[in-house]
């Protein structure tokens, strides 16, 4: 084995679509470094990276955008997909943005300024278009999540944490009058 160096350090072998997204991740990344949307937390898009060598000839190639918190408490939100197989992008609006959030966070209203939204739309919409990406923009939610949405925000509040707390209060109630009645 004279000559030859070690496999150390070398990067793995990837499938065909895997470079793909992992070179649409970096020219997004590059092109979004210091792209912040405002709000009571600043968030930075950014796009994820198949996890692996391969994506199972294009199966697993997916990707998601992201607006990642610079307070990890806040919570990402995905705010569209890239289908680097169908060279397609699907961006969520700030209504469907906002939606989901709502959904996510029982009730409580999206923190990111409309208009900070639009700008952070338009550039991906271009910076995919340039790169022959047919980009579409979703609004509304699906009909599932609406359902979703009417039974979480619409239900009363506190409903269940109500049957919980009693519970528990029943339950200490119990104990407690078991230790006061046994003798010591």
């Amino acid at each position: 084995m004279k000559g030859k160096k070690p496999l150390e350090g070398k990067k793995p072998l990837r499938t065909q679509f895997t470079i793909k997204a992992l070179d649409v991740s970096d020219l997004f990344q590059a092109n979004f470094n210091d792209f912040r949307l405002s709000g009571s937390t600043p968030r930075a898009p950014e796009l994820t990276v198949p996890e692996g060598q391969s994506t199972g000839g294009g199966a697993k190639a997916i990707q998601s955008i992201t607006l990642t918190p610079e307070d990890p408490s806040a919570g990402t939100l995905i705010a569209g997909t890239v289908n680097g197989v169908a060279n397609t992008v699907e961006l969520r609006g700030y209504p469907y943005l906002e939606a989901t959030y709502k959904i996510r966070y029982r009730g409580h209203r999206l923190d990111i300024p409309a208009d900070s939204y639009q700008q952070f739309l338009e550039e991906a919409r271009s910076f995919f278009e340039r790169r022959s990406y047919t980009v579409s923009v979703v609004n509304q939610l699906p009909d599932a999540a609406k359902r979703h949405y009417d039974k979480t925000v619409n239900a009363q509040p506190g409903g269940n944490a109500f049957w919980i707390v009693l519970g528990f209060m029943v339950l200490a109630g119990a104990a407690m009058a078991t230790y006061l009645l046994l003798p010591q």
